[in-house]
């Protein structure tokens, strides 16, 4: 019998961190070669987690992410930043929206990307 963990919602600090150094690596390793990377940090919809929980998450992946393009030295004009949509997990209890849903993107973005 074969017993699997995925660290799903409870990305500890360590985890995000390092997900956010290896992409920056590869977007440095990319833009070095005359590419334009595809920056990727993504938060997947599985699980119960609530539209609040996944946007915290995705605010933090998010914040780390560009913290270590900056400490790697990225050209962010010269890149893609490609997030994932703030969504609820699919086996949430609580059934949102299309326009709770979009208000958490938009807050996501007005916070993270200082859009008026």
């Amino acid at each position: 019998e074969s017993r699997f963990e995925n660290w799903g919602w409870h990305a500890s600090e360590l985890a995000i961190q390092e997900n956010a150094v290896t992409l920056a690596r590869y977007a440095t390793i990319c833009q070095q070669a005359g590419l334009v990377p595809i920056v990727e940090p993504e938060v997947l919809c599985d699980g119960t987690h609530s539209l609040e929980t996944c946007q915290n998450v995705t605010e933090r992946v998010l914040a780390a992410t560009y913290k270590a393009c900056n400490d790697h030295n990225l050209y962010l004009e010269g890149s893609l930043l490609k997030p994932n949509m703030v969504t609820a997990g699919m086996q949430c209890p609580t059934k949102y929206t299309p326009e709770q849903v979009a208000e958490q993107q938009l807050q996501l973005y007005k916070e993270q990307f200082l859009l008026l």
